[in-house]
């Protein structure tokens, strides 16, 4: 890879991101109007779980763009030359995780 991309992990998000979110969004989109194309039907039953779903995946690709990149990017962050009260950084936070 080039030092571009892997220099960090928010350049490798980024370029991630970059490429994917679009064929993300791609899929998302149109499953989203099929469910939606289930609104139209005369049984209540299949309006009801295309709109439901329908508005559960969009949510889902709102989260995966923005909730899960902060939340991965965090738990990534390297910890390897911080002391933390005369403790390894690394064995504290990974207590931290198991907590």
């Amino acid at each position: 890879m080039p030092p571009s991309i892997s220099g960090s992990i928010a350049t490798r998000f980024a370029w991630t991101y970059n490429r994917a979110a679009s064929a993300m969004l791609t899929t998302t989109a149109t499953t989203a109007i099929c469910l939606l194309l289930g609104a139209t039907s005369p049984f209540p039953a299949f309006k009801t779980y295309g709109i439901f779903n329908a508005f559960i995946l969009i949510c889902d690709y709102v989260l995966v763009i923005t909730w899960c990149v902060a939340v991965c990017s965090t738990y990534l962050q390297p910890t390897t030359n911080l002391q933390v009260r005369g403790r390894d950084a690394q064995a504290t936070y990974s207590l931290y995780l198991l907590t």
